[in-house]
């Protein structure tokens, strides 16, 4: 058998373990997590989820808000590639403990607790746990229609807008920033229940078609469907 055959013979293996996606594999790594702080499955669990599939060499990620965990499966060769590591038996181990940091961060800068979880740790434990607080969390972080209405501020220093996507508290603390992320915007308040959002204006800032739509645009790209409202 010629080189280039043995060769071929190598590409198609590693491939063929590449898409079976062995976890048990020695090219392999699988980590179990907790992940503290989702509050829902179609936003947390997703943010967490992509997170994941961010980190290089990943595989199978997956996150479940219901169980406050998630799993990943990450590639040793490819993720020693992409961080610039010298993949050899003696450095395993080394590489694994990198593995491990790197995902724990992943998770921690999209603003969850992340911890590893052990071999026999039981996955589920913090299920009730996690209902209960999901439960008992106020999703409307901001305003009602009962609160005051800022009357001391000109209607030309006010903003409205109509946003979908939320489902949760974390869902409502995203728009709020993203909103106050702007230099235009002086405070901003978010209502999961009617899906609105206020913002007042910086005193040197007046409301204008031009403006609405920049900050409407800058919540839409942050994952929440956004249109002035008025």
């Amino acid at each position: 058998e010629s080189d280039m055959e043995m060769m071929d013979h190598l590409v198609l293996n590693l491939k063929d373990d590449v898409e079976s996606g062995d976890s048990n594999g020695k090219d392999f790594y699988t980590l179990r997590l907790r992940v503290i702080g989702m509050m829902c499955q179609k936003n947390c669990g997703t943010t967490v989820r992509n997170a994941l599939t961010n980190v290089p060499g990943s595989r199978d990620a997956s996150a479940s808000f219901s169980t406050a965990s998630a799993t990943v499966t990450i590639s040793l060769r490819e993720f020693s590639t992409a961080e610039g590591l010298t993949l050899t038996e003696n450095t395993t181990t080394e590489t694994r403990e990198k593995i491990e940091e790197y995902v724990v961060d992943a998770i921690e800068c999209v603003g969850f607790d992340c911890s590893l979880l052990s071999p026999d740790e039981d996955i589920a434990a913090y299920h009730v746990e996690t209902k209960h607080v999901a439960g008992s969390v106020t999703t409307d972080s901001s305003y009602t229609d009962d609160d005051e209405d800022d009357d001391d501020i000109p209607l030309s220093n006010k903003l409205a807008f109509h946003v979908t996507g939320m489902s949760c508290a974390v869902c409502t603390g995203r728009v709020e920033r993203t909103l106050r992320s702007h230099p235009a915007v002086a405070t901003a308040t978010v209502s999961i229940s009617t899906n609105q959002a206020r913002v007042t204006l910086a005193p040197a800032k007046v409301r204008s078609p031009e403006l609405a739509a920049e900050i409407a645009g800058l919540v839409t790209e942050s994952g929440y469907p956004c249109q002035a409202a008025g």
